[in-house]
């Protein structure tokens, strides 16, 4: 299959820039591979520090669970997949959305199989930066509950948090932790997509003991 567009649902990072600590120091590669055939002229490395939930990015059962899975165990076949892009852009800030409004969105959207994502755009990216980010949304922990009852293999939304802000936010998680299905926040430009279904792959690295870290996540259009 050759993609007739790639639609990218994840923000950009930007060192210094960004709500959480993400920074970055030039370092001479010659100091890392101390190799002195490198050749001349413009050859670096980079050192690394950041908060792992940082901009568009990835959680999975071990953030909240001892014995779940990190991002090295999760299997491959949940980052691959189709996605029903739930289009809940009628959804009032700071409002919850229904089990009955989830379903609705869901039919809308062509189903969801056993195996697939499940993406909730509800057009609050575009407030991402700002104070008004934390009026978004939420999903009712039932319409939650009724998600993982259909075998989603990865759940996203386009704001941070996603669960019933009236219970803890680490028992919202549980919900689709013990389910072992990870989710990713601050998605973007799932408005492009919305109502749809499509072809996603989103590919965090497979790094052990850790619980989350930023992915790029594309929609591949035939």
């Amino acid at each position: 299959m050759r993609p007739s567009k790639l639609v990218d649902l994840s923000w950009p990072l930007r060192p210094g820039r960004e709500a959480r600590p993400l920074e970055i120091a030039r370092i001479d590669a010659t100091a890392v591979t101390h190799s002195e055939k490198r050749g001349e002229g413009w050859y670096i490395m980079h050192n690394v520090s950041l908060v792992s939930h940082i901009g568009t990015h990835v959680e999975v059962p071990y953030h909240a669970l001892p014995q779940g899975e990190d991002l090295a165990r999760v299997a491959l076949r949940r980052w691959v997949g189709m996605a029903a892009i739930l289009d809940l852009r009628d959804t009032p800030a700071k409002s919850g959305i229904s089990l009955e409004r989830l379903k609705r969105a869901a039919e809308e959207a062509g189903g969801i199989e056993r195996g697939d994502f499940a993406f909730c755009c509800t057009g609050w990216d575009r407030y991402y930066g700002t104070e008004r980010y934390g009026e978004a949304p939420f999903v009712s922990r039932e319409g939650l509950r009724w998600l993982v009852e259909q075998g989603l293999a990865l759940f996203g939304m386009d704001w941070a948090g996603g669960g019933d802000p009236a219970f803890p936010d680490r028992d919202n998680h549980l919900i689709m932790f013990e389910a072992g299905i990870p989710y990713i926040e601050n998605m973007h430009n799932l408005s492009e997509v919305a109502g749809q279904k499509v072809l996603v792959a989103a590919l965090p690295l497979a790094i052990e003991g850790l619980e989350s870290f930023p992915l790029r996540v594309v929609a591949i259009l035939e």
